[in-house]
């Protein structure tokens, strides 16, 4: 047992961390800001926050925020794990920013490719579909035709061929 009661060195150990975890956010808000623009912040939002943060906040972690030009918001990445635990800031939210900074053409195009629903790599399977439905559409269509009374198509023939 040590001079200092567990209580107290608890709370030093956490003002430590907290200074840490701040100067951590400051070095990383001065690495976006020289590299995404004078925009970036690193900030943390409170457990308990005030009504007028968006949606997207997640209470009790960290967040970049990006302050847009006005009438627009400002928007908050949260900066969270995979699972959506607490993260300390770090270079590797810098990473994971410019993994998806959609400014870039090489990240824009990749995004577009994993995103599209037209999948050009199956137009041969598609077009294959396309003329089985069509001749399915005429077979049907043939059909219709020699079919008499309502169970064929809407016009019908009977009255003429009766008289």
């Amino acid at each position: 047992m040590g001079i200092v009661p567990p209580d107290i060195k608890a709370r030093y150990e956490q003002a430590e961390w907290v200074d840490g975890a701040v100067k951590s956010g400051r070095a990383l808000e001065a690495h976006l800001k020289a590299t995404f623009g004078s925009e970036m912040e690193v900030v943390f939002v409170k457990p308990n926050p005030a009504p007028d943060i968006p949606a997207s906040c997640v209470p009790g972690r960290w967040h970049v925020r990006r302050n847009n030009p006005l009438p627009a918001v400002p928007s908050y990445i949260p900066i969270t794990t995979p699972d959506g635990g607490y993260r300390d800031p770090d270079f590797g939210v810098a990473e994971e920013l410019h993994r998806i900074d959609l400014r870039r053409p090489e990240v824009k195009a990749r995004v577009l490719a994993q995103t599209r629903t037209d999948s050009p790599q199956k137009a041969a399977e598609r077009a294959l579909r396309t003329e089985q439905r069509r001749d399915v559409l005429k077979s049907d269509f043939k059909a219709a035709k020699r079919v008499r009374g309502e169970g064929g198509l809407k016009k019908s023939f009977e009255g003429k061929r009766k008289a």
